[in-house]
């Protein structure tokens, strides 16, 4: 646990924020999409209506916490996220251990009561039972009301190292594999997997959702930067079936740090 004293810090754009953090918020120092400062500031361009950000981090030595919030002009200061969202928690940097994250968080939550009477954060998830129960600790020790709903739920398929798919599939239901095989071969299909984006495949992408039973209103334009820059990195996995040269299916994936995420699925 540290024992340097907190000091606590407020940016309200984005060029300030990726200054203060120095590539720390970047790439593969955060542990997934949702963690990164590009992802936050894309999806806050994407949503103006979710007011001015106000980004805020704690120091204390050689640790760190962010949190990343909005604070619209007549509403609720709130995380930014939002459904293409999988969570929203603190992102750490150089506190590994619980006490020094709960100590960070702590000046966090007093520093937002001074200021605030109303906070909504979702979705905050139980991974591995810490994210959820550190900020309800530290926002009821700084004097907030705390109240946590169910919103939904997620689902996490573990696999062995090094499993590939032929191994996976034969472990599959032999019922599942039977109605497969048997559909495969009534509606053959042709399917690819891009690691790389162009037009041709994003008006593919959409010609799927447009004739899916997608709601209309996706965010395309945030959901196509994204795309690209996750394509830039090496992450990308979109897969697209066609059927008789038709696209009919679409599934948008990243990959990274040995876990996949499925962000996007329409046929």
């Amino acid at each position: 646990m540290t024992t340097d004293p907190v000091l606590v810090r407020c940016f309200d754009g984005y060029a300030q924020t990726r200054a203060a953090a120095d590539g720390c918020l970047d790439g593969d120092a955060q542990p997934g999409p949702f963690d990164r400062l590009d992802w936050s500031e894309a999806l806050h361009r994407a949503t103006p209506a979710s007011g001015k950000p106000r980004i805020l981090q704690a120091i204390a030595g050689d640790a760190q916490a962010w949190l990343f919030l909005a604070s619209p002009e007549d509403g609720t200061l709130g995380g930014i996220a939002n459904w293409y969202s999988f969570t929203f928690r603190p992102q750490f940097i150089g506190a590994p251990d619980c006490e020094t994250r709960a100590a960070l968080l702590a000046v966090i939550a007093a520093q937002l009561r001074e200021h605030d009477h109303q906070l909504s954060l979702y979705p905050v998830i139980d991974e591995d039972g810490i994210d959820a129960a550190l900020l309800q600790q530290a926002l009821r020790a700084a004097g907030w009301s705390v109240v946590a709903r169910r919103m939904g739920r997620k689902r996490l398929l573990h696999l062995p190292p090094g499993m590939d798919f032929a191994s996976y599939w034969a472990d599959r239901p032999g019922t599942l594999r039977s109605t497969h095989k048997r559909k495969a071969q009534r509606h053959p299909l042709d399917i690819t997997v891009h690691h790389k984006l162009d037009d041709t495949l994003w008006t593919d992408l959409e010609a799927v959702f447009a004739a899916s039973w997608k709601p209309h209103g996706d965010d395309f334009p945030f959901l196509r930067a994204f795309t690209e820059m996750e394509a830039a990195a090496g992450r990308l996995r979109l897969g697209l079936a066609r059927q008789q040269g038709r696209p009919v299916a679409v599934e948008l994936w990243t990959i990274e740090q040995g876990r996949g995420y499925i962000h996007k699925l329409a046929f």
